[in-house]
C-alpha cells in the first residue's frame, strides 16, 4: 500500500472539482426557479399541481442519483487504480440498471398519470392538471437518466466540465421553451402548464444527445460497447454489493422527502402551505448547489485515493475536507439570509405568492432554511462524500433512513394531521431532523470504518 499523502493543494485541487458541480447545480437551480416562477404566475392550483407532479418525479431522479452515486463509487477507485474496461463494464451496469427502472416507472405515470396524481393529493383539480403534466415529462425521465449515468461517470474520472457544460446548455434551453410554450410567445400557442411539460421533454432529447456526442469525443476514455454489454458476473456481484444500499438509501429518502409537500397538502392551508414549500425549496436549493458541489467533489478525492491504494491519512484528510464543508454551508447560510433580507423578501417572493399568507411563510420557511445549511453541509458531506466514497454506503443508508422515516416523516405527519400546526410549525419539525443527522453522522465518520478500498486487482 501507499502511504504517501501531502495535505498541500488540498483546497485547489477541492475547488478545481467542485467549482463546475456548483455552477452546475446553481445555474440548474435558478432556472429551476424561473421555471417556478412562470407557472406561478398561472396560480397557485398550477403551482402546487407541479409541486405535487414532480414529486413522483424527485423519487425517480433519486433512484438514479442512487444507480449513479454507487456506480460512482466504484468508477472513481477503478480510475485511480488505472482500469478503464472496468469502467466501461461499470457504465454497462448502471445505464442497463437505471433504464429499466426508469421505463418501468415512466411507463405507468404515462399510462395512468391520474390515478397516480390522485395518489397525492386529494383535490381533484390539482391531481387533473398535475396528471397533464405528468403525462408528458414522463418520458424525458427515462432520458435523464442516462444522461446522469454518463455524465456521473465523467465526474466520477475528474472531468466535472462536460456536466457543467451540458446541464447549462440543456436548462438554458428549456427556461427558453418555457417562457415561449407557457405564455405563446411569437408563433407559439400559450399552453400553460401543458407547455411547460413540452418544455422539459423537448429539452431531455437535446440533452441526451449533446451529452453522447460530447463522451464520443472524449479523448481520455473510450466507450467499449462489448465491455459495457457484457459487464461480468465479479463485477456486477460488486456493484449490487455497494450500490444496493445507495440505491435503497435514494429511493426510499427521496419518497419520504416527497411526502413533505403531501403533508402540507392534506392540511387545511392547502395549496397555499404547498405553494410556499416550493418557493422557499426552489430558493433555498440556490444556495445548497455551494456545498453539493464541495460534497461531491470530496467524493470523487476520496474515490480516487483510496483505489490508488493510499489509505493513511485518510482520516485527517477527512477532518480537513469537514472544516472546507462547514464553511462552504456557513457560507451558503449566510448568503441566503442575506439575499431573503435585502433582495427576495422585498423584491421576488411578493412575484411567486398570489396571496399575504404564502408569502409569508415563504420567508419563514427560507429563514429556517438558513438555520439549517451548515448541518445540511456536514451531512451531505459524511453521507455522500466520506461514507460513500469510501464504500461505507449501509452506514449511509441507515442515518439518513432513519432520520426520514422514524423522525422527520412521522413527527410532520403528527404535528400537521394530528396535532393540527400550522405549515410553518410543520416545517420546522421535519426539518429539525438534520440534529440527529449530524450527530449520528460525525460518530460514523469518527469511527474510521469508511476507510478501506473496494477495487479487484483484475475484473
Amino acid at each position: 500500500m501507499k502511504t504517501d499523502r501531502p495535505m498541500t493543494g488540498l483546497t485547489r485541487r477541492l475547488l478545481t472539482l467542485a467549482v463546475p458541480i456548483m455552477l452546475q447545480n446553481l445555474i440548474n437551480q435558478s432556472l429551476g426557479l424561473f421555471d417556478t416562477f412562470m407557472v406561478g404566475t398561472l396560480g397557485e392550483t398550477e403551482l402546487a399541481a407541479l409541486t405535487l407532479a414532480n414529486a413522483w418525479f424527485f423519487v425517480i431522479s433519486l433512484f438514479i442519483f442512487g444507480i449513479q452515486s454507487g456506480m460512482t463509487v466504484l468508477v472513481g477507485q477503478y480510475w485511480g487504480r488505472g482500469d478503464k474496461d472496468a469502467v466501461n463494464r461499470l457504465l454497462g451496469i448502471g445505464i442497463m440498471l437505471g433504464g429499466a427502472s426508469t421505463l418501468l416507472v415512466c411507463g405507468v405515470i404515462t399510462l395512468f398519470p391520474l390515478q397516480m396524481m390522485s395518489l397525492t393529493t386529494s383535490d381533484p383539480a390539482l391531481a387533473a392538471v398535475a396528471a397533464e403534466y405528468a403525462r408528458i415529462v414522463a418520458p424525458s425521465m427515462v432520458l435523464n437518466g442516462v444522461t446522469m449515468l454518463l455524465l456521473g461517470a465523467q465526474r466520477a474520472m475528474e472531468n466535472p466540465r462536460m456536466g457543467m457544460n451540458v446541464l447549462i446548455l440543456s436548462m438554458s434551453v428549456n427556461t427558453v421553451l418555457n417562457y415561449l410554450l407557457i405564455f405563446g410567445k411569437g408563433p407559439f400557442p400559450a399552453l400553460g402548464v401543458r407547455g411547460a411539460a413540452i418544455a422539459t421533454l423537448l429539452a431531455r432529447v437535446l440533452e441526451i444527445a449533446v451529452t453522447v456526442f460530447f463522451v464520443l469525443r472524449d479523448t481520455r476514455f473510450t466507450l467499449k460497447p462489448r465491455l459495457m454489454l457484457r459487464p461480468g458476473r465479479t463485477l456486477r456481484a460488486d456493484y449490487l454489493r455497494i450500490c444496493g444500499p445507495i440505491i435503497a438509501n435514494e429511493a426510499l429518502w427521496g419518497l419520504g422527502f416527497s411526502l413533505f409537500p403531501v403533508i402540507l397538502a392534506y392540511m387545511p392551508s392547502g395549496a397555499s402551505g404547498v405553494a410556499a414549500y416550493t418557493i422557499a425549496l426552489n430558493i433555498e436549493r440556490l444556495a445548497s448547489a455551494l456545498y453539493f458541489g464541495v460534497g461531491h467533489a470530496i467524493a470523487v478525492v476520496i474515490c480516487k485515493e483510496l483505489g490508488s491504494g493510499r489509505t493513511e491519512g485518510m482520516a485527517e484528510m477527512g477532518a480537513a475536507m469537514l472544516r472546507r464543508a462547514l464553511a462552504a454551508g456557513v457560507f451558503a447560510g449566510g448568503l441566503l439570509a442575506a439575499l431573503t433580507v435585502f433582495v427576495l423578501s422585498p423584491h421576488l417572493i411578493p412575484l411567486f405568492a398570489e396571496s399575504a399568507e404564502t408569502e409569508a411563510l415563504a420567508r419563514a420557511m427560507l429563514f429556517i432554511s438558513c438555520l439549517a445549511a451548515p448541518a445540511r453541509a456536514v451531512n451531505f458531506t459524511i453521507i455522500v462524500g466520506i461514507l460513500r466514497g469510501g464504500g461505507d454506503a449501509r452506514a449511509a443508508m441507515l442515518i439518513d433512513l432513519i432520520s426520514m422515516y422514524c423522525l422527520a416523516v412521522p413527527l410532520g405527519a403528527l404535528a400537521g394531521l394530528g396535532l393540527h400546526w400550522g405549515a410553518f410549525a410543520v416545517f420546522c419539525v421535519m426539518t429539525a431532523e438534520e440534529i440527529w443527522k449530524l450527530a449520528a453522522s460525525l460518530w460514523r465518520f469518527r469511527q474510521r470504518k469508511w476507510i478501506k478500498d473496494i477495487t479487484r486487482p483484475a475484473v
